[in-house]
């Protein structure tokens, strides 16, 4: 539960700050810093399938096609139960990429909140 809490407050203050998300990119720079500030993600990848899915989604970060974003966040089980293509991914892949990168920058998620 507090995990959810501190995620839905700092997506909300994130958005008043820089807008609503459109592309893939700025869906998944949103998402990462909104787990790394909840306390991180109660999923994950193994090392292989995180390189596999980060080296999937790189073609697609400037899409901004719902069936893509969805798609590429939530992976191929989920986009094909709502009748759209799948990229190749695991589930959740995306948002597992987005809190990798997001961990990776030097910044606090705190930061980005101007």
């Amino acid at each position: 539960m507090r995990r959810e809490t501190l995620a839905a407050v700092y997506r909300s203050v994130y958005m008043q700050r820089h807008g609503l998300p459109k592309t893939l990119h700025q869906i998944m720079r949103q998402e990462g810093l909104v787990a790394v500030f909840a306390g991180g993600l109660p999923f994950a990848l193994d090392d292989d399938d995180l390189a596999y899915s980060r080296e999937v989604i790189q073609p697609h970060l400037d899409a901004t096609h719902f069936p893509t974003l969805f798609a590429g966040l939530y992976g191929d089980e989920v986009a094909r139960s709502a009748g759209y293509p799948p990229l190749g991914l695991s589930p959740r892949a995306g948002f597992v990429v987005a809190y990798y990168d997001a961990r990776q920058g030097s910044a606090a998620p705190e930061a980005a909140l101007p």
